[in-house]
């Protein structure tokens, strides 16, 4: 059941990188590090990056080995996060100044964020005893995307000769390749070529809002009526 809000006003590009994948670490999974992008919903219209985009970017002391696939992958180890703040209330608190200094409604905007970065996101929050703003609003982009593309990407052939096709030979039986939804296959088909900085938290937000706003207006209405709120995710290794 669909509820009745006021239009998003604003998008909060979310991406997470993190010790590991929560299933492989017994759900102790924590963020190494976290990036936030805030983009109008106005500004995603045009079609292209939006001039206007306001950023924190914090890397965190997870207190715990990074795996070796994700440290490769994101390039952060724990040698290099051994200073760095761990994760905190104060944590919670700059989080939460940012995206209050924006107007709202502000919706987070993930990639397999259903599945990924809430979960752990809403589990780091709760570990530290942190409360979240009650009325921010998330998307997973990634079924956002598929459903965009599964709208959009096949077109009905019309004006066909139907004697011709009749009389024609079978055509041969073509073996075609899973569509992927991975964020950086997305990216090479829309833009045909490769993101730069996968796997980085800022990177990789910046790769995400290139692909909204390719999207622009069906995007945003996807977002409108698709969108629950963030603190109705359940928190990683919860049974409820």
């Amino acid at each position: 059941m669909s509820v009745e809000r006021e239009p998003i006003y604003n998008f909060a590009f979310l991406d997470l990188e993190t010790t590991g994948l929560p299933h492989l670490e017994n759900y102790t999974t924590k963020i190494t590090e976290l990036s936030i992008s805030i983009v109008q919903s106005e500004h995603l219209s045009s079609g292209h990056f939006p001039r206007v985009v306001n950023k924190i970017t914090l890397c965190l002391n997870p207190c715990k080995s990074i795996t070796l696939t994700a440290a490769e992958l994101s390039g952060l180890s724990k040698h290099l996060l051994k200073h760095q703040s761990s994760f905190s209330s104060n944590v919670v608190e700059t989080i939460e100044k940012f995206l209050n200094l924006h107007k709202k409604p502000i919706c987070l905007v993930a990639h397999n964020g259903g599945s990924f970065d809430y979960p752990i996101l809403r589990a780091e929050i709760n570990n530290v005893e942190g409360k979240f703003l009650e009325e921010i609003l998330c998307i997973d982009s990634l079924k956002c995307f598929k459903d965009l593309h599964n709208n959009s990407s096949h077109p009905t052939k019309v004006g066909a000769n139907i004697e011709e096709e009749v009389n024609s030979p079978a055509p041969k039986k073509v073996k075609t390749e899973r569509t992927s939804f991975k964020l950086q296959k997305i990216y090479e088909r829309l833009f045909s070529m490769e993101p730069e900085n996968s796997h980085q938290a800022e990177g990789d937000v910046k790769c995400l809002i290139h692909c909204a706003s390719k999207y622009g207006d069906d995007f945003i209405r996807w977002a409108n009526n698709n969108a629950k709120l963030f603190n109705d995710i359940s928190p990683m290794g919860s049974r409820t």
